[in-house]
């Protein structure tokens, strides 16, 4: 049984890498359709799918090196050219943590968004007041002010949306 498992994981690697590679494009995805939920109320769907899917890629990667732990294996992936001997592996655990924790948020984000909706909250964040939002990070203004004064300040004037969507940005910041 354990040297069947071993042969199973041998045959697996090939198909990992795409996986990753997979997982880095249901990323881009799913912050696209995040980005175009909060601007014009649409894609809330997709994001969540996305969120989700990234979740389970992060699972199955953490199950892996778990497996692969159990076996006397260190599963990882080879992120350098390997043929002229460069090598930058990353454990399996790792990528699963890349996965599962964007996927959480991306998918926390969708659903809080989409909530919202209709809540006192009539028209969503557009592009363009998340550039401001990032051009005032850049320039060091703190990330939950330039949020706040940026995403929420220009959607309502009642305070009591107010204060909820600034916990919401609130949530997403360490401090």
């Amino acid at each position: 049984m354990h040297q069947m498992m071993l042969d199973l994981m041998v045959k697996m690697m090939p198909f990992m890498m795409p996986l990753v590679y997979a997982g880095g494009a249901l990323l881009a995805v799913a912050v696209l359709a995040l980005v175009v939920q909060l601007a014009f109320g649409r894609g809330g769907g997709v994001a969540r799918a996305c969120g989700w899917l990234l979740v389970i890629l992060g699972v199955f990667f953490l199950a892996c090196q778990g497996a692969g732990m159990i076996l006397g294996a260190a599963p990882s992936i080879n992120f350098a050219d390997s043929t002229k001997g460069d090598f930058d592996l990353k454990p399996f655990w790792e990528i699963g943590l890349g996965m599962l924790i964007p996927g959480l948020i991306v998918a926390a984000i969708a659903k809080m968004a989409r909530n919202l909706k209709g809540h006192g909250l009539d028209e969503g964040i557009s592009t363009r007041l998340l550039v401001y939002a990032g051009q005032l990070i850049a320039k060091g203004v703190e990330p939950v002010a330039a949020c706040s004064m940026t995403l929420v300040r220009p959607l309502t004037d009642d305070p009591d949306m107010r204060e909820t969507l600034d916990a919401a940005v609130a949530t997403f910041f360490v401090q």
